[in-house]
């Protein structure tokens, strides 16, 4: 017979989660947004990262806008 005892504890730290409510929105109000931004300054970065930074910040920018968090 084989017999096992398995002594643990388990340590639940609270997960809270943020989401953007994508269900009401003025469309057109963000269309209006997204097309003024210069999305062609994008090509004169050099480097990648200061690609993506510009583009994230645009978008959570837009984001934060018009949906809130």
């Amino acid at each position: 017979m084989v017999y096992c005892d398995v002594k643990y504890s388990i340590k639940c730290e609270p997960k809270f989660v943020t989401y953007r409510d994508f269900n009401n929105i003025n469309l057109e109000a963000f269309d209006n947004d997204l097309y003024r931004i210069d999305w062609e300054s994008i090509l004169y970065f050099s480097d990648i990262e200061s690609k993506v930074e510009f583009l994230t910040s645009n978008l959570l920018s837009l984001f934060d806008l018009h949906y809130g968090l």
